[in-house]
């Protein structure tokens, strides 16, 4: 004999599913474009969201401007200065968040790198070989 166990449907709706209120939301490129977009709507929805990018001022004047029209909702935008096309700067703003929180609820990784590749893939059948994709993607960047 099985037994049913009443689920709170309250969890279930969709402001509840995919609520982000409170969570520690990284995006990187996040001072301008889609980057910014994506941390606008975070914030309006309650997370804390560390914008990582190289150019201080326009981080400094996305989170200025995003905190004033967004933050009264319960959210906010810290700038962090960081260069991720390279390990070094990676652990660096690793090191720099880490300082600050616990844990990370959301990676959003939205920065373009610009750098040469080791071996690129260069043929169809590469780009559809999970094992090379793989291998580009955590040793592909020179440094």
């Amino acid at each position: 004999m099985s037994v049913l166990v009443p689920i709170p449907t309250q969890s279930l709706q969709a402001g509840d599913l995919y609520s982000v209120k409170g969570n520690v939301i990284v995006v990187t490129g996040g001072g301008t474009g889609l980057g910014r977009m994506m941390t606008e709507g975070f914030v309006v929805n309650g997370a804390k969201v560390y914008i990582v990018g190289r150019r201080e001022e326009v981080l400094s004047k996305a989170a200025e401007e995003i905190n004033q029209e967004f933050g009264k909702s319960g959210g906010c935008v810290i700038p962090v200065k960081g260069d991720i096309s390279t390990k070094a700067g990676a652990k660096a703003i690793v090191d720099i968040i880490g300082s600050k929180e616990t844990h990370v609820d959301t990676l959003v990784n939205n920065a373009a790198i610009q750098v040469p590749w080791k071996n690129p893939i260069t043929t169809v059948e590469g780009h559809n070989d999970p094992e090379q994709v793989e291998r580009l993607v955590w040793e592909g960047v020179e440094e």
